[in-house]
C-alpha cells in the first residue's frame, strides 16, 4: 500500500483542483517544490518564528529553504524550546532540537495533542 501513496494523493489533489463544472483545473492553495513561497507569508513565518516560545517540527529534514532556517529563528531571537516528531534525526536535532521524539508523526502527535488540550 505505501507504493500506492504517491499515487492517491495525486488522484486526491487533481480532484481536488477540478472547478465547479469540472471543465477546468486550478492550481490548488500549496507550494510546489522549486516555486517561491509568497514574500508575506514568508515574513509573517520569520516574525511568528521570533516570537515563539515552543516550536514543534514534525516531519521535516531541516533541508527545505527558507523555510528549514525557522527554527534557527526561534532559537536565536526568543530561545524557543524546540520539539522535534521524526523517525530519524534530523539536521536540527543535534544542534538546535530540545526535545527529541523518535517515532512516526501519525502516533506521536495525536498523543502530544491529547496531552495539551486536555
Amino acid at each position: 500500500m505505501k507504493n500506492l501513496f504517491p499515487l492517491i494523493f495525486i488522484i486526491i489533489l487533481v480532484l481536488a483542483c477540478r472547478t465547479e463544472d469540472a471543465s477546468q483545473y486550478e492550481k490548488p492553495n500549496i507550494i510546489f517544490f522549486s516555486e517561491m513561497i509568497p514574500i508575506q507569508v514568508s515574513q509573517l513565518s520569520f516574525a511568528a518564528a521570533e516570537k515563539a516560545d515552543v516550536m514543534l517540527l514534525v516531519g521535516t529534514t531541516g533541508e527545505v529553504m527558507p523555510a528549514a532556517l525557522l527554527p534557527n529563528t526561534a532559537k536565536e531571537s526568543n530561545q524557543a524550546i524546540i520539539i522535534e516528531v521524526n523517525p530519524e534525526p534530523s539536521l536540527y536535532t543535534q544542534e538546535i532540537t530540545d526535545i527529541f521524539l523518535q517515532g512516526k508523526a501519525g502516533e506521536i502527535v495525536p498523543i502530544l495533542a491529547k496531552l495539551i488540550f486536555q
